[in-house]
């Protein structure tokens, strides 16, 4: 027979005394033997909280992320009908200014390998080629553009990983700059004109 008291608060002098009066049992004729009394302190099984918890922390993420991604696909809608300041698709486009373009979108990924390579190439591609030709120079603004706009978003992150937000930032940054880029990069090879969403355009 075990027997269990829902909530015992010790003295501030740490000690107490218990009473146990047992009657007699006149039904089954038991007798009393080892009787013991264990104390636990805050026993509360937290297993369960925990696991909801990261549960919901990965359920979050994993919905912010199809929400992100979401958003992007609505505006890529919107942005590839768009001119680029002027530029119209019926308007044509050399094969030697169309892969200009593409590589000075396609340079920004190299950001992952050698740091802030996606300010410095594209910036010094554009410089080089942009009186080449008009759709060149509007391009090569649109990545400068879009690669000052993706630092600035990276740093704010840093700063919001102090209260822990800011890792969730820095992974939905990541995946809209990878994949604006590969579409910026796939639009430009075309002769196509290409605004990126959600930047801030520093260079007019």
């Amino acid at each position: 027979v075990t027997a269990s008291l829902d909530k015992i608060t010790i003295p501030a002098g740490g000690a107490m005394t218990l009473e146990l009066t047992l009657d007699e049992d006149t039904t089954y004729q038991a007798k009393l033997s080892d009787v013991e009394i264990k104390f636990y302190e805050n026993q509360i099984n937290n297993t369960w909280y925990i696991t909801a918890g990261v549960l919901a922390l990965i359920l979050g993420c994993l919905l912010s992320v199809v929400g992100f991604i979401f958003t992007l696909t609505s505006s890529l809608g919107n942005n590839l009908a768009v001119t680029a300041e002027g530029t119209t698709l019926t308007e044509a486009v050399s094969t030697e200014a169309s892969r200009k373009a593409m590589w000075i979108h396609l340079s920004s990924l190299l950001c992952y390998v050698i740091p802030l390579a996606n300010l410095i190439i594209p910036i010094a591609l554009w410089l080089s080629w942009r009186n080449e030709d008009p759709y060149i120079d509007k391009m090569g603004k649109e990545a400068v553009n879009f690669n000052i706009s993706v630092t600035l978003y990276y740093l704010i992150s840093f700063l919001l990983m102090l209260v822990l937000i800011g890792f969730l930032l820095i992974f939905a940054v990541a995946i809209y700059q990878v994949t604006f880029i590969i579409i910026a990069t796939v639009s430009s090879s075309k002769g196509e004109p290409f605004r990126y969403p959600m930047i801030i355009r520093f260079i007019k």
